[in-house]
């Protein structure tokens, strides 16, 4: 008897330490496999630990070029650090490592062409099946959460997925690739023109990178330089898909609410993007709209005119960003 009245005891004290600690201490995490075709890409899946029932969840979507699941750049991690956050409010996530990180070269199924579906889309299509079947996921209760390429690439996403509740769009492009390169080494060579010290080739290889993008605006018309190129990375299947995707239009068609994040002080994707998303979905209903102006491309404050300098600084996710995004898929 004394025996089973100390087993209550301790049960009960344990009972009310596990309550009194955060729930980012009691989260659920386990690594899971995201499979398309034969494409085995290393995953994280991440559930509160506290509350009952099943939970919203959310799969994060890249931006452009070979990332990681977390999304590092520098020190910060966009998608570790939302996975953390969202995770104490109840909402559960899926995160992976992309396509090109794991296979590089290799990451083209045969017979196919680089584009946005062999690189992203199909990919997330494979990962939001893989959360609904969870056992801690409410399938009526999935979200896509894109950043930069992730974000612009979101609505045709949903589009192939009706079943997804919702779409978070960070810092989404609106126009077209080439517009988005011209505009980022023009400012970053203005930048660092600005600056003591740069060496006169980083100055040059953004020359030749505005050049390529735009040598890659005239490709298919007889304007088009083969001695010139095109930017590194880029080829002509994957630009066709780009001039034939219209992100703006797509979302404007989509029956699921939506979510525009922007940061003011991004150079990346900017507030002529912002602006073009604002216009494109004037008419539709059911458009949350946030705009920071300290955030930027990383979702991270600063002052003053941004610069890549700063992404090598480590910097918390603001606490506003993650409320207001809370509020979206947990209205």
């Amino acid at each position: 008897m004394k025996s089973m009245f100390l087993y209550h005891v301790v049960h009960h004290l344990v009972a009310i330490l596990l309550c009194a600690l955060p729930l980012d201490l009691l989260a659920q995490e386990r690594e899971v496999v995201v499979q398309t075709d034969t494409f085995r890409l290393p995953a994280t899946f991440v559930a509160p630990a506290g509350g009952e029932g099943k939970f919203p969840c959310v799969v994060m979507v890249h931006g452009s070029g070979p990332n990681d699941r977390d999304e590092t750049v520098g020190p910060n991690k966009l998608f570790r650090d939302l996975a953390d956050s969202l995770q104490a409010h109840g909402i559960a996530s899926l995160r992976y490592e992309k396509r090109t990180r794991i296979y590089g070269a290799a990451s083209l199924p045969a017979g196919r062409e680089m584009d946005y579906d062999v690189e992203v889309v199909e990919d997330v299509l494979s990962a939001l099946r893989l959360a609904a079947a969870q056992p801690e996921v409410d399938g009526s209760r999935l979200f896509i959460v894109g950043h930069s390429l992730g974000a612009m690439l979101a609505p045709r996403i949903a589009e192939r997925a009706p079943e997804v509740a919702g779409v978070v769009m960070l810092a989404a492009p609106a126009r077209k690739l080439t517009d988005l390169l011209i505009g980022q080494s023009i400012f970053l060579r203005h930048t660092y023109e600005k600056m003591p010290g740069v060496p006169q080739a980083i100055l040059q290889q953004l020359s030749e990178l505005e050049e390529k993008a735009r040598n890659a605006q005239r490709l298919g018309t007889p304007q088009y330089d083969e001695a010139i190129g095109l930017p590194t990375g880029l080829t002509p299947s994957y630009l066709a898909m780009d001039q034939q995707y219209n992100p703006v239009k797509t979302a404007a068609a989509l029956k699921q609410p939506l979510m525009l994040v922007q940061g003011e002080r991004d150079y990346q994707v900017s507030m002529v993007d912002y602006s073009l998303w604002c216009t494109g979905l004037m008419m539709r209903g059911e458009v949350t709209y946030c705009c920071y102006p300290k955030l930027n491309h990383l979702m991270r404050e600063g002052e003053g005119p941004a610069s890549p300098m700063e992404y090598a600084t480590p910097k918390p996710l603001p606490q506003q960003l993650v409320d207001d995004m809370v509020r979206f898929i947990k209205p």
